[in-house]
């Protein structure tokens, strides 16, 4: 199969440049050709031949890659390289539950692909990393709330959201002095009095008492003392 792809692309794309078509997906046939035997080798033996998902999911890129190019910005062009990496390794996982490692590789290069798609945004690419610390703290959420005995999870889950939030509304022009400074000290010791709080009254957990009052008692400080944040 792979002299039969690679000898069938080359052909149209020889046809293709004969006719004239002045375009980069010239190219393409000679890729899709090339992502042949890599469908084949997972098609016949999914459990073994999961390997080829990943070369064949270059091969597709490439493929489509060079059949849009001249069509689309680049920023599109770079978002779907990383879409399509994390799908491969979506599948990966999907075809062996027991593959973690690879679920773990296709949410983190699927959330870098948001980065590109958001830069056609102007402005808004700002906001992208806001959108990767909620990202990060997602999947701490999720083991948290999967069962009652990952109580340790809502701690990272919390404080990231938490300087996520913070950090979009700066990005947005709510805190922008001093003053409104202690304001974001006292939203960022709130949510992490919050976080603490689950763990005191849910999880009865007697030592996150003694620091949510704490971090309580500092973020009201930080409302009272909104003109001397930075010291505070």
């Amino acid at each position: 199969l792979f002299p039969a792809g690679a000898f069938g692309g080359l052909a149209l794309v020889i046809a293709l440049a004969e006719a004239n078509v002045d375009s980069a997906a010239v190219a393409s046939p000679l890729f899709f050709g090339l992502l042949i035997p890599f469908v084949a080798a997972y098609l016949t033996d999914r459990t073994n031949n999961w390997w080829a998902l990943i070369p064949g999911g270059v091969m597709l890129f490439l493929a489509l890659t060079t059949l849009f190019v001249d069509s689309s910005g680049g920023e599109w062009i770079g978002a779907l390289f990383l879409f399509m990496i994390a799908l491969s390794f979506l599948v990966v996982y999907l075809n062996n539950r027991t593959r973690t490692w690879a679920l773990v590789v296709a949410y983190i290069v699927g959330v870098l692909g948001i980065a590109p798609l958001m830069a056609t945004g102007g402005r808004d690419a700002a906001y992208f990393g806001p959108v990767f610390l909620f990202a990060v703290a997602l999947p701490f959420f999720f083991v948290y709330f999967r069962s009652p005995e990952n109580w340790w999870a809502i701690i990272p889950a919390g404080s990231v959201a938490t300087v996520a939030v913070i950090a979009a509304l700066a990005i947005a022009g709510w805190i922008r002095n001093a003053n409104q400074g202690g304001y974001a000290n006292a939203l960022l010791m709130g949510g992490l009095a919050a976080t603490f709080a689950v763990l005191w009254l849910r999880h009865s957990k007697a030592w996150a008492k003694v620091v949510t009052i704490a971090l309580a008692l500092v973020g009201v400080a930080s409302v009272f003392l909104a003109s001397y944040s930075q010291i505070l």
